[in-house]
């Protein structure tokens, strides 16, 4: 639901809701925040899918088989091969 709302369209009606009188700081802090709460969406189901190929890997599954925890092997190896693209993503 949120991925259908197109960015275009959702700028113009927050500009027609938003006073004119506001701060243009305030509204620029709104619009960012309004654009990441929808844009979270893209980036959430491709993290998703790295998750999902990286605990396939060899490396986990050895962790898997020498007796690691879950959290163990999430903090270890999922977290950090996700980050990069978490941190690129987010950065743009």
């Amino acid at each position: 639901v949120l991925m259908s709302v197109p960015d275009f369209y959702l700028l113009l009606a927050l500009a027609a809701a938003l006073p004119a009188y506001m701060n243009p700081v305030l509204v620029y802090v709104l619009i960012i925040g309004i654009l990441s709460f929808v844009g979270w969406a893209g980036m959430a189901r491709i993290i998703r899918g790295m998750t999902l190929s990286v605990r396939e890997r060899e490396y986990v599954e050895a962790a898997r088989s020498m007796g690691q925890s879950d959290l163990q092997i999430i903090t270890r190896h999922i977290l950090p091969s996700t980050f990069s693209y978490a941190i690129v993503a987010a950065t743009m």
